[in-house]
């Protein structure tokens, strides 16, 4: 039974245009083999999963759920079958775009168009971070990362994009807060040279920005939870899940907590 607010239509091709909320709208479409595929299937079988659509107030409609699909046939027929949610506003809308392109028999996002989606849901969550890693069911910290990652110079964006650079590297090199210029410079050796260039030049660039041990003059305590002692195994991950939860530094947070036992100490 069809709710007020959602309903199936018959929708004029002229009618409907890609959404730019969907987190696929800047990706071009029938350069890969994925979709050759899919433009052939829907030639032969039709959509069998129909696209999701809100109508935009100027009487047309913007494809939320299912661009390639509608891409595929668009040139073929002059209606569409869609979904229309008329009660779907834009936060909900990239949420139900990004889950979708999650799926296992998805074509895969690239590690930047994903971020770019998730940092959208994180400025629009009430609960930020936190709330969106609950939302969608993956650690807070992998999302920290994905977000780091727009951090790096449009070029290395680019090359993260492509493939060229890995994801856990991209990653790494955000953390290091290099200049643009040596980015451009890794940019330079993930295109023309190879990953393993890359990953030897990252070691070098992380060894010279002090990575390789704290900075002389600290004084440094070292904690650790033996992961074959289910005690202190679920005692660091109460700590850990603490620490995400009201987006605290692990080390700073235990740093604190010692102090004030040793200020006890004393009174």
């Amino acid at each position: 039974m069809e709710s007020k607010s959602v309903k199936i239509e018959w929708i004029p091709v002229e009618k409907l245009y890609v959404s730019p909320l969907n987190v696929r709208a800047d990706e071009k479409f029938g350069d890969s083999l994925e979709d050759e595929m899919l433009k052939r299937n829907v030639t032969e079988t039709g959509i069998k999963q129909l696209i999701t659509v809100r109508p935009d107030g100027k009487g047309r409609y913007e494809v939320l759920l299912g661009r390639r699909r509608f891409l595929s046939i668009k040139d073929k027929v002059k209606t569409i079958p869609c979904i229309v949610r008329e009660d779907w506003d834009d936060r909900e809308a990239i949420k139900a775009s990004l889950i979708e392109n999650l799926g296992i028999f998805r074509k895969e996002l690239d590690p930047i168009t994903r971020a770019k989606a998730l940092k959208k849901l994180v400025e629009t969550s009430p609960s930020g971070l936190t709330g969106v890693a609950i939302e969608l069911g993956i650690p807070k910290s992998t999302l920290s990362e994905y977000l780091k990652i727009l951090e790096l110079s449009p070029k290395l964006q680019e090359k993260v994009s492509k493939g060229l650079v890995p994801f856990r590297y991209a990653v790494e090199i955000a953390r290091l807060g290099l200049s643009e210029e040596k980015q451009e410079y890794l940019a330079e050796v993930s295109e023309k040279k190879s990953v393993e260039a890359l990953k030897k030049e990252l070691v070098r660039l992380s060894e010279g920005k002090g990575k390789r041990g704290a900075p002389p003059g600290l004084f440094v305590i070292r904690l650790v939870f033996d992961p074959n002692n289910p005690e202190e195994k679920e005692y660091f991950e109460k700590l850990k899940q603490y620490c995400e939860s009201h987006q605290l530094s692990l080390s700073e947070y235990v740093k604190s907590c010692l102090v004030e036992h040793l200020k006890s100490l004393h009174t």
